[in-house]
């Protein structure tokens, strides 16, 4: 039905009701509209309010016994009053009604207020998937759902609690204290003397007791919380367990149990538990120790080294004949000396894609990345502000590297148009680099497999050490216990 129609309909429908020959189905379609409505509501206790008005003015101004009257005149004026008595009780449920609506009206815009409990803000080129809430910056918000492709939202509830969601994500607003992550990633912060914010992920249930603390929630439904300081209260929503983590600690939360674990951005072991043994796991970062990442281009008058300290990312492409200039590839250093390699069992490499702002991933196609580990041990001393030629076993393919100073490690695969995510590398020849590297300093390269098909083809982007929103290269280091 089109809103013409719809007021035409009302308009109706009002006139009828204030004219007394309402039947009982047209006022029930009449409340039914201005209920649903606030637009119609206002407009009924405008007409209601001002047929109020003039039927006072009318019963203000009676006949006066001065003037003269003619029988017809006086029978006319007679049938009014005899009709304004009859009215007496259409008028008093008219009054009726229009309380009765007034108070719908306050009260429906009442609880409109009462519902929006937090506030939105995101950053530029923030990409939604769907939302249930406005998502303008500055919007008030209040219970709904937030599925982000891309970008960092903010949500600051009145409560205090402020939660920084990470895209992609998929998030609920519960009430004005409570927040489930079903995936993604977040930092929620309570500063003021509110205790009790929850976030719920799908294996727990997280309370906050005064502190700020970051989850990540996995597609399987498995997180990891890390507080960064103060107190959270855990508890498995399967097993019922729970545990109380305090600042610089963090646990793993599976389906049936709360696991101990550690900043991975440090090193430090995480413990886990499997059916037929266990196991300990090591995350070793660039961050950590002599370890280090940083990216060359080989346009000599543009090596990557001259900005990369001033930009949180790792550039890598494999330009279009012609453009060879614009040919970038990434250096990892992580350092192991002071880990253990006996009994490593596994091990893999995450790399964090994200956008770089340059070229344009519509003249992309599905590319494939080769990361080679060095095996001369002199390179692994090579400076961070080497040119291309001078960088460890360079040659001048942008897509390959040279062979006698180096050996491939692992290739992954990032499909066209995407240009954020977490992708990894698992082989055997990973682990024996790991295993028998002598110096312990391990130097990668990271090179795009694929040709650009045009000069202006996306440059792909990864997150390095100095990115404070993404998490830097890492391996994940399996023992058996």
């Amino acid at each position: 039905m089109s809103d013409s129609v719809s007021r035409q309909e009302f308009q109706e429908l009002a006139d009828a009701w204030i004219d007394g020959r309402a039947t009982e189905e047209q006022a029930r379609r009449l409340e039914q509209m201005a209920s649903s409505s606030p637009t119609l509501m206002r407009r009924f206790v405008e007409l209601s309010l001002l047929n109020a008005t003039l039927m006072r003015v009318a019963d203000v101004s009676p006949i006066s016994s001065n003037s003269p009257t003619t029988r017809e005149e006086f029978s006319q004026r007679s049938r009014f009053h005899v009709w304004f008595s009859s009215s007496k009780m259409a008028l008093a449920s008219s009054a009726a009604i229009l309380i009765a609506f007034t108070v719908t009206y306050v009260s429906w815009r009442s609880a409109a207020v009462k519902n929006t409990f937090a506030s939105l803000d995101s950053i530029d080129g923030t990409r939604w998937v769907s939302t249930s809430v406005p998502t303008d910056n500055g919007s008030q918000i209040g219970k709904g759902s937030l599925k982000l492709a891309a970008g960092l939202v903010t949500i600051r509830f009145d409560v205090g609690a402020v939660v920084e969601l990470e895209g992609p994500a998929d998030f609920q607003i519960v009430s004005p204290t409570r927040c489930r992550l079903n995936s993604g990633k977040l930092v929620a912060t309570v500063r003021n003397s509110f205790k009790g914010f929850v976030v719920e992920t799908p294996n727990a249930i997280l309370t906050d007791k005064g502190t700020s603390f970051c989850v990540s929630v996995q597609e399987d439904g498995a997180s990891n919380m890390q507080v960064l300081e103060g107190r959270v209260d855990v508890e498995n929503r399967t097993t019922g367990s729970e545990k109380i983590v305090l600042g610089n600690s963090s646990v793993r939360l599976t389906r049936g149990s709360i696991l101990d674990s550690f900043d991975v951005e440090q090193g430090v072991m995480e413990n886990t538990a499997s059916p037929e043994k266990e196991t300990k796991v090591i995350h070793l970062s660039t961050s950590v120790g002599e370890g280090a990442d940083w990216w060359v281009q080989r346009n000599d008058l543009r090596p990557g080294s001259e900005s990369q300290y001033a930009a949180p990312i790792l550039l890598v492409k494999w330009s279009i004949d012609g453009y060879e200039g614009y040919d970038r590839k990434a250096y990892l250093r992580f350092d192991m000396s002071g880990i253990s390699r006996d009994n490593l069992t596994g091990a893999s490499l995450n790399l964090n894609v994200i956008p770089s702002g340059l070229g344009f991933a519509s003249m992309a196609i599905h590319s494939t990345f080769a990361i080679y580990g060095v095996t001369d041990d002199e390179l692994d001393s090579v400076p961070m502000d080497t040119t291309w030629e001078e960088a460890p076993a360079s040659i001048l393919s942008g897509g390959s590297v040279n062979l006698s100073s180096a050996k491939l490690l692992g290739k992954l695969s990032v499909p066209q148009g995407v240009q954020e995510g977490t992708f990894s590398i698992q082989s055997d020849e990973l682990v024996d680099y790991l295993k028998n590297d002598p110096n312990r300093i391990m130097t990668m390269v990271v090179v795009c497999e694929t040709q650009s098909i045009a000069a202006s083809s996306i440059v792909f982007g990864f997150a390095g050490s100095n990115n404070s929103k993404h998490s830097p290269p890492t391996l994940r280091l399996e023992y058996e216990k």
